[in-house]
């Protein structure tokens, strides 16, 4: 089954080939969860962009097999070889959305995810760089006020994903989706504290048909592994954007950890 989606602008986990130092002596992570967030400030949003100018990207939902973390840390390591549903495991589950997040939002839950099948990104994103693996979950809440999408991309290695993470942000920037200037925001995640590069930023749907036309967006990087997460709400009067990049860090803070560094 395959989906298509907007893109918006979804410890020993798993052992990615970005890993030089190993981890099967150490016990299996509980599932993943997130610091608790902030509630939301009431920072309203930058300028509105039309929703046609965003690119899209298909989910191909496979058919991921019932491995526990352990499980698949024991494959890769014997094998060397990481399936895009491996990712998985650097993303939020829902009891870390539980935890994180349903105090602000309200329950959650996991609305659909799945492989990103990378053919549909921009070939402007992706030529010249080799294998690149990408999975994506997106959360729901009940009362639809909000939802949240995080995709963790891997690639060959670290040249490969400063450069996918740089063309990614171009893409944004393209679509007039300017870097934040809140003060607040920045002093909390202040230049380089996302890897480089990163990103993050604010803005509006204009006449998307999407109730929730309000976003805020966050790139972040780490060795081979780039994260982004979207913040989709219908309140366009408060900012979700340290949400965003809460969550961006912490996918691939999850790889760092793995990587004992």
């Amino acid at each position: 089954m395959k989906l298509t989606r907007r893109l918006f602008v979804t410890t020993c986990v798993v052992a990615l080939p970005l890993l030089t130092v190993g981890c099967s002596s150490q016990k299996e992570a509980p599932p993943a969860a997130s610091a608790d967030l902030p509630g939301a400030s009431t920072t309203a949003p930058q300028e509105s962009i039309p929703s046609e100018t965003l690119p899209t990207v298909t989910l191909a939902v496979p058919v991921v097999e019932g491995e526990s973390a352990q499980e698949v840390l024991e494959r890769v390591q014997q094998s060397g070889d990481v399936q895009a549903s491996d990712l998985r495991y650097l993303l939020l589950s829902n009891e870390g959305y539980e935890k994180a997040l349903s105090a602000n939002t309200g329950l959650g839950f996991i609305s659909s995810e799945g492989e990103i099948t990378v053919a549909s990104l921009p070939a402007s994103s992706t030529t010249g760089l080799g294998t690149i693996v990408g999975y994506s979950r997106t959360f729901d809440t009940e009362s639809a006020q909000f939802a949240l999408r995080e995709d963790v991309y891997m690639l060959s290695s670290d040249e490969s994903a400063a450069t996918f993470a740089a063309r990614y942000i171009a893409e944004l920037k393209k679509s007039q989706i300017s870097d934040s200037t809140l003060a607040s925001l920045l002093k909390q995640f202040p230049k380089g504290s996302l890897g480089s590069p990163s990103f993050i930023a604010e803005y509006q749907l204009a006449l998307s048909g999407n109730p929730r036309e309000c976003h805020s967006v966050a790139v972040s990087t780490f060795s081979k592994i780039v994260a982004v997460v979207t913040v989709d709400r219908v309140d366009c009067l408060i900012s979700t954007a340290a949400w965003s990049a809460t969550l961006a860090k912490e996918v691939t803070s999850r790889a760092q950890a793995v990587a004992g560094r």
